[in-house]
C-alpha cells in the first residue's frame, strides 16, 4: 500500500460495445460500466509541464492522477467524485500510466480533461 495521502475519489469506467445493438449508422452502441471507485489524488499539471508535454506530440496531458496500482483496459476513463476539494465531477481520458519507482505500490496516470459537470 502506498504512503501517498489520497484526498479524492475516482470512478474507473470501462467502455463496452454491444454488437447486438446498432445506432442509426450501423455502428455498435457503446456504453460504459463502472469498474469501481478508488481513492486518488487528482492534480492539474502546471502551465510549464503542459508546455513540455505539448512538445512530445499533439495530445497534451492536463492532469496526473495518483492512485494505487491497477490494470486499465483500452478505452477506460476516470470520473472524479465531488469532495476533497472537488466541487463537481470531471471526466478524464487516460493517456498512459506509469509505475514511477518500480515497486508497484502506486501509479501516476496521465489524463486529459474531457469535461466538467456541476454537482
Amino acid at each position: 500500500m502506498s504512503d501517498i495521502p489520497y484526498p479524492h475519489s475516482v470512478e474507473v469506467h470501462r467502455r463496452v460495445e454491444d454488437p447486438d445493438d446498432e445506432d442509426a449508422y450501423g455502428n455498435a452502441v457503446v456504453s460504459s460500466e463502472l469498474v469501481g471507485e478508488f481513492p486518488a489524488w487528482v492534480q492539474e499539471k502546471s502551465a510549464r509541464a503542459k508546455e513540455l508535454w505539448s512538445r512530445m506530440g499533439p495530445e497534451v496531458s492536463t492532469h496526473t492522477v495518483f492512485m494505487e496500482s491497477r490494470v486499465f483496459a483500452p478505452g477506460d476513463f476516470l470520473v472524479t467524485i465531488p469532495g476533497g476539494g472537488q466541487i463537481g465531477s470531471e471526466e478524464h481520458r487516460i493517456l498512459g500510466a506509469r509505475d514511477p519507482d518500480g515497486t508497484g505500490d502506486h501509479l501516476e496516470v496521465d489524463t486529459v480533461l474531457v469535461g466538467s459537470y456541476a454537482s
